[in-house]
């Protein structure tokens, strides 16, 4: 009975394991024809490396600052009784906005008047005498010294009735007031900002290193910071006359050649200084490049007998220059006429193949104006 045992499990082993051997013989002949197989290429589009002329241009942040502009504050102390502007509303040159009580200047002012015109007739007396030589000459000069001090008290009231008064000193465009009808404000105390807003200044700096490319009269586009959907234009209109010796930066400044809406004074933009003479440079889709820390690569496509044949791919290692727009310049790696893999990237590697489908293409433009932004 246990011979029988002992003969039936080896069978049952021996059938196993010729069962497994079979097996193991079909797997590894199946991954030796894979490994024979070839990849199948993956489809992608390309471009050709050319040389294209890009302008050659200073770029900074700037600061929008009004070429008329100041905080109006109270030259004197006093109650406010009435307020004339209107924030954010277009004010004239001479309006007044502001009006402190005058009260008691003016009822000075009446007996500085009053004073006034006693010493004058007093002078014009003392005149007539002494013309008849009836009168001390003393007693002109005394009249003389009382009417020149009427006189001078009448205008120093006037002048303080003005100082009370906050008057528009050019035509412009009022801010938020902070003051109200009744309150005191002393000397000195903010009450609106007030700036013409027609014209603007951009001020902005470069570094020293620019000041022998720089003209007065170059163009000068700004972009607000975060919106590229708007390109303003200005002119170069001033170059500082010396660099700051603590940043070596040289201070400039443009004017925006007209008045645009929805600038405002203080706000930061994107600045670049076109200059004349453009640059030849290899350029490259941005799209076609693999950005990494260690080194940016692109996949370069050799050349085939066919268009629509599979093609061997070799990643190259490139130097970057500048951006503009969609376009990269490649300073080193890739040369005029080289052809690289400008859209789908991210499914390569070294050893693949590929088909090229330029039916459609990634953007490519150097100045892109994207519908959804």
């Amino acid at each position: 009975m246990k011979r029988q045992i002992v003969y039936a499990l080896g069978i049952t082993l021996g059938v196993i394991f010729c069962l497994g051997f079979v097996k193991y013989l079909q797997i590894s002949r199946a991954i030796a024809e894979q490994a024979n197989m070839p990849q199948p290429a993956e489809a992608v589009t390309s471009y050709v490396a050319n040389i294209q002329e890009w302008p050659r241009a200073f770029s900074a942040v700037g600061t929008l600052t009004p070429t008329q502009g100041a905080v109006l504050r109270a030259e004197e102390s006093g109650r406010v009784v009435s307020i004339a502007l209107e924030s954010g509303k277009r004010v004239a040159q001479g309006t007044l906005l502001v009006a402190l009580d005058t009260s008691v200047e003016e009822a000075q002012l009446d007996g500085a008047k009053a004073q006034f015109s006693l010493a004058k007739l007093n002078v014009d007396r003392q005149r007539s005498l002494r013309k008849r030589n009836a009168n001390a000459q003393s007693d002109l000069d005394d009249a003389e010294a009382n009417y020149q001090f009427a006189k001078a008290e009448v205008a120093r009231l006037q002048a303080l009735i003005r100082r009370k008064q906050i008057i528009a000193p050019f035509d412009g465009v009022a801010g938020i007031r902070q003051v109200n009808v009744g309150q005191m404000v002393s000397q000195g105390d903010r009450i609106v900002a007030f700036h013409s807003l027609d014209d603007l200044y951009v001020d902005f700096s470069l570094p020293q290193d620019s000041v022998g490319h720089l003209q007065e009269g170059y163009d000068v586009q700004i972009v607000l910071q975060g919106d590229v959907r708007q390109t303003y234009q200005a002119t170069l209109s001033g170059i500082d006359s010396e660099v700051d010796a603590n940043t070596r930066n040289i201070q400039l400044r443009a004017t925006l050649s007209q008045a645009y809406e929805g600038l405002r004074p203080g706000m930061f933009v994107d600045v670049s200084v076109v200059l004349p003479k453009k640059d030849s440079v290899v350029a490259l889709p941005s799209s076609s490049v693999q950005y990494a820390p260690y080194g940016n690569s692109v996949y370069v496509i050799e050349p085939g007998e066919a268009a629509d044949a599979p093609r061997p791919i070799t990643n190259t290692t490139v130097v970057l220059g500048r951006h503009f727009g969609d376009m990269v310049e490649v300073i080193s790696g890739v040369k005029q006429g080289t052809e690289v893999v400008s859209s789908g990237t991210f499914k390569l590697r070294p050893g693949l193949s590929v088909v090229v489908r330029n039916s459609v293409q990634p953007g490519q433009e150097l100045t892109p104006s994207p519908v959804d932004s």
